[in-house]
This record gives structure tokens, C-alpha cells and sequence, in this order.
């Protein structure tokens, strides 16, 4: 067990061997008032204290290490990352020593947020950005873990990042921003630093909307670059919950929330099925979530999408995963 006397909670966990790696969101300050530890076995707090990244409480993105020995677990070391208005973590990988996170950081439209990965590392520009998704590299070095690299990315109007895979030198990342077909939000993706990223996003309604965004970055190593992304969405809200990926192959789990009427595109255009026998008196305005999923080939430089399946049934899809075992999809 680990935690404080605020909220904590975990959001993702990544197996590599005998390491498990857990992600999540913590709350606490640089003073640690909040009494977060790690390293608890049972009803006694544990031993290793863990502050926060600002000097006012705040949520802070957390990264933890655990070693199991079959019959018992021990604690080994963890990360936080936040600024003055806070971060969150949603989703964890691990290949080898290198450990993935992926999430946001809050930045103030009012002012300097100060986003931190530990101890002189700015993570985002102070450019009045809402809030931007984030991935972030962690290398596992045994009793402890430095980072390597970051990217960010957003607009305006925020965002966050859900899901994540690897596969080889291969990072997929799944969230995503608010934006219009125009770019108004200046959504923008490449950011390794102190500026904004040189590609931008752009929407594809003509009106502002959540777009679903799924983005591959390369790992170099000591660094990380971004390769490409594919835009999904229409004229209502899209986003994504899952991310697996095999090969040159990529699996993304999301879900829509639309109207039912004939003016409305379905996941990037792909078309929606007939409702079934058991919603055919279904009000044909009921707003709902549609669960859907779709396939995308990795093609280097640029992704194509396969295909997809909208699920239309009556249960909503916000909270499904999706994995992968042999060919089949779950």
C-alpha cells in the first residue's frame, strides 16, 4: 500500500520480468504535509516518504517500482512529476530498463505553472496553455530511475493523454484536445521543451470538439521524436480508452458521444451500423456512448487505418479495455 492522508490512486500497471511498475495520481507539496509513503507490507505505514513537486498541495503524476519475490513484494523506488497547478499520470510501459508514462501536466493561463519530472527538469513552455498531454521516459537504474526524455503536446483548449504501447523503438500514444478543422486552438505536437511543438493537429469539424488523437514517437535513446499522428472524430465527442499494439499493427478501444441523426459522421467517417433488434425504439435524438474499435497499419512515416467497428448497443463504452492474444481482439 502506499498513499497520504489526500487522494491517491493508481491508474496503470506494466510487468517486465519480477519489476512492476505502477503509475497513478498522488496529492501532496514539496514539504510532504500530506504524509505520502511507500513501502507499506500491511497495517504499519511504510518507510520511504515521497513529496510533491510544488510548494502548495497539488496533484502530482506518480511513478513506482515494486520487485515481487513470489510470496512478498518490495517497494523500490518512485518518480513524481506536477507543477504548481498539477499533473496527472494515466498509463504505463515498460521495455527492458525503459520505463513510459503517459499523461499531462497543468500550465495556468494566467501565469507561469512551473511543470516539473523531478528536480531541473521543465517539462512544458509557460505559454498559456491550459493543459498538455504528456509522455515521459523513466529509465530504471535498480535502487532508483532518472528520466531521459519528454514530449508534449496540446493546444488552447487542453489535453491528455489515456493509453499507451510499445512495440520495439516504437512509442503509441492515445488522447485527446480539444480543436476545429481551422486550428483555432493551435493544437501542436513535437514539443521536446522550453517551445511549442512544430506540428500541428488540426480538427476535423468545423466546429470546436473533442478529437481523439493517436501519435507514434521513436525512442533515440537519450531522446525522443515525434513521427506521426491520425486524427479521429466528427461533429460530436471522441475519445479514446485503449491502446495495444503488435508488430506494425496498432488497436486503438474508444468511444463516441453523438446524437442519432443523419447529420451526425460517425469515428472519422466510418459508418455506424443499423441499431439492432432490441433498440429499434431507440428515440432517435438519444445522446449515448458508442463504443468502437479500429485498426491501424504503421506505415514509417505516416499511419493508414484498416478499418473499424462501431459497437451501436445500448450498454456505454467509457470504461471497456482492449487486449490482444494471438489474432483475436478482447
Amino acid at each position: 500500500m502506499a498513499g497520504g492522508t489526500d487522494v491517491d490512486y493508481g491508474t496503470g500497471v506494466a510487468v517486465s520480468g519480477r519489476n512492476v511498475y505502477v503509475t497513478g495520481t498522488s496529492e501532496n507539496d514539496q514539504a510532504n504535509t500530506k504524509g505520502v509513503v511507500f513501502g507499506s507490507g500491511g497495517p504499519l505505514p511504510g518507510l520511504h516518504p515521497q513529496p510533491g513537486t510544488s510548494a502548495q498541495s497539488n496533484r502530482n503524476l506518480l511513478l513506482a517500482k515494486y520487485t515481487d519475490y513470489g510470496t512478498s513484494a518490495a517497494f523500490g523506488w518512485s518518480r513524481v512529476a506536477g507543477g504548481d497547478h498539477g499533473g496527472e499520470s494515466h498509463a504505463v510501459a515498460v521495455q527492458g530498463s525503459s520505463v513510459y508514462v503517459a499523461g499531462a501536466l497543468v500550465n495556468s493561463p494566467t501565469g507561469p505553472a512551473r511543470p516539473r519530472l523531478g528536480p531541473g527538469h521543465l517539462a512544458t513552455p509557460d505559454l498559456g496553455l491550459m493543459q498538455r498531454w504528456l509522455l515521459a521516459k523513466y529509465l530504471d537504474l535498480g535502487d532508483h530511475a532518472a528520466l531521459g526524455w519528454c514530449q508534449t503536446a496540446g493546444g488552447d483548449g487542453g489535453g491528455v493523454a489515456y493509453a499507451l504501447a510499445v512495440s520495439g523503438r516504437s512509442i503509441y500514444v492515445l488522447g485527446d484536445a480539444d480543436n476545429d478543422r481551422a486550428n483555432s486552438l493551435h493544437v501542436r505536437f513535437g514539443s521536446r521543451g522550453l517551445e511549442a511543438g512544430p506540428y500541428p493537429a488540426p480538427g476535423l469539424s468545423g466546429r470546436v470538439g473533442a478529437c481523439n488523437i493517436l501519435a507514434k514517437y521513436t525512442d533515440h535513446g537519450t531522446s525522443g521524436a515525434f513521427s506521426w499522428l491520425r486524427v479521429d472524430g466528427g461533429t460530436d465527442y471522441f475519445r479514446g480508452s485503449s491502446l495495444v499494439a503488435r508488430g506494425p499493427w496498432v488497436y486503438v478501444r474508444g468511444y463516441s458521444f453523438f446524437n442519432r441523426t443523419p447529420s451526425r459522421r460517425g469515428i472519422a467517417g466510418g459508418a455506424r451500423r443499423r441499431p439492432g433488434p432490441g433498440q429499434r425504439g431507440t428515440p432517435r435524438y438519444l445522446v449515448k456512448n458508442i463504443p468502437y474499435v479500429a485498426g491501424y497499419l504503421d506505415l514509417g512515416s505516416y499511419a493508414a487505418r484498416r478499418w473499424v467497428r462501431v459497437l451501436d448497443y445500448a450498454r456505454a463504452g467509457i470504461y471497456l479495455v482492449l487486449s490482444l492474444h494471438g489474432p483475436r481482439l478482447y
